[in-house]
């Protein structure tokens, strides 16, 4: 059995953030039309993998392809 600690403050913070930094993306790019606007949420996303590191990578992709979907669906 794996033991699971409580998460710190700082821990949780950061968590927050990602899913606000997420959210604002959505909420910026939902409507997204044009190849401009294309690049400009790849770049958005690849600056939220960078400053989160590699391991959110997925979270950023299904936001990606709910913004994709809403968009061309």
């Amino acid at each position: 059995m794996i033991e699971r600690r409580a998460m710190t403050e700082e821990e949780l913070k950061i968590i927050y953030q990602l899913y606000t930094d997420l959210w604002k993306m959505f909420r910026q790019y939902h409507t997204a039309r044009t190849d401009a606007e294309w690049d400009r949420l790849a770049e958005q996303a690849e600056k939220i993998v960078d400053q989160y590191g590699e391991d959110v990578r997925s979270l950023v992709l299904d936001t990606l392809e709910l913004i994709e979907k809403r968009c061309k669906g």
